[in-house]
């Protein structure tokens, strides 16, 4: 952005709170919120609303995170690795 200014993010909305995000982006996953490498393409991350488990691969591609993103967060079980 020019003069060093940097975008201003919409929060999101949780029980009709406003949440403050903290973390690159809003919506998508970054190796900056790495917790836990589990093995088997799998990473722990953690953002403002607690962690959750999710696929190497997302890291940093520049688009939305739909583990992330769920109401429900998932776990370990839930998550297959993509072959």
């Amino acid at each position: 952005m020019a003069g060093g200014k940097t975008r201003s993010l919409t929060p999101k909305k949780n029980d009709g709170k406003a949440i403050r995000v903290t973390t690159p982006s809003p919506y998508g996953s970054h190796s900056s919120m790495l917790v836990n490498e589990k093995g088997n393409g799998l990473v722990e991350l953690k953002d403002d609303r607690g962690t959750y488990i999710t696929e190497s691969w997302r890291l940093d591609n520049g688009q939305a995170d739909p583990n992330r993103n769920a109401e429900s967060r998932f776990s370990n079980e839930s998550v297959q690795p993509a072959e």
